[in-house]
């Protein structure tokens, strides 16, 4: 959500048909569309699950995109009528996460930390909608001074001859 909000974006929907957040920018590396896991899909995915009797699912980093992600939706699962969940998903509680933005060696760090909002709804089809309203805000290292692809930069780590992988000594 830093990105999103670095970027400038007024508003990301979770909304029909595919009851996933997303939001796309432009910078000088060119154009992105961004799709995200966050709390409202996770719990849209999970109760889509539960109505088809699947055995289950696999999540790998859960609540990197929404801190929100870490159990609640786990609990919404468990209710086919999410109403009684809405009220703890408006609010969107920053967590120890960093946002990491740009490419580069040299870091300037923002250490602002805000709550987000979103407005909730149940649509005509059981499903939970989502707009973001105010975005949670993270602390966030900023990269500056990445060359384009073909720029070849030195390192300490990469310079110097070598032997075997190894860099020479001073007596070989």
């Amino acid at each position: 959500m830093s990105r999103a909000s670095y970027a400038g974006i007024q508003k990301v929907s979770v909304a029909a048909p595919s009851y996933n957040a997303q939001y796309s920018y432009s910078e000088p590396f060119g154009d992105h569309t961004v799709w995200f896991l966050d709390a409202i899909s996770f719990v849209n995915h999970l109760r889509a699950i539960r109505n088809e009797d699947l055995g289950g699912i696999a999540i790998e980093r859960l609540g990197r995109e929404d801190p929100q992600n870490l159990g609640r939706p786990l609990d919404a699962r468990r209710s086919r009528s999410p109403t009684g969940f809405l009220r703890e998903f408006r609010k969107m509680q920053t967590a120890d996460t960093v946002a990491n933005i740009g490419q580069g060696a040299v870091v300037s760090v923002d250490d602002t930390q805000d709550d987000g909002t979103r407005e909730i709804t149940i649509d005509a089809n059981g499903c939970i909608s989502a707009v973001y309203t105010d975005f949670p805000t993270f602390p966030t290292l900023y990269h500056y001074g990445a060359g384009d692809e073909h720029e070849v930069r030195p390192s300490p780590s990469t310079t110097g001859p070598t032997r075997n992988g190894r860099r020479k000594s001073s007596t070989s």
